[in-house]
């Protein structure tokens, strides 16, 4: 990952949002985020506006968004968010 967040960041805000988030359906929602698994948990998702952030096992990561300042306020949001 190229930005200033790292995976243990990502995992925090994950857990996060599902321990203190209010579910919908099978998605959490907390402060703008989303954050839903699929079926077997191997896949986690983090979602902020147009920025969606897959999970996956063995540490990797997938980012989807359409523009750069898209990911840039998602990753302020983002460490923000886990630091209160």
């Amino acid at each position: 990952m190229q930005n200033s967040f790292d995976l243990k960041t990502c995992l925090m805000a994950y857990n996060k949002i599902i321990d203190y988030g209010e579910k919908d359906g099978e998605v959490y929602r907390l402060n703008g985020f989303s954050a839903w698994s699929d079926f077997d948990g191997y896949h986690c998702f983090i979602q902020y506006r147009t920025v969606l952030l897959t999970l996956m096992f063995h540490g990797k990561y997938a980012l989807d968004y359409e523009l750069k300042d898209d990911l840039t306020q998602f990753e302020k949001h983002l460490v923000k968010f886990v630091s209160h």
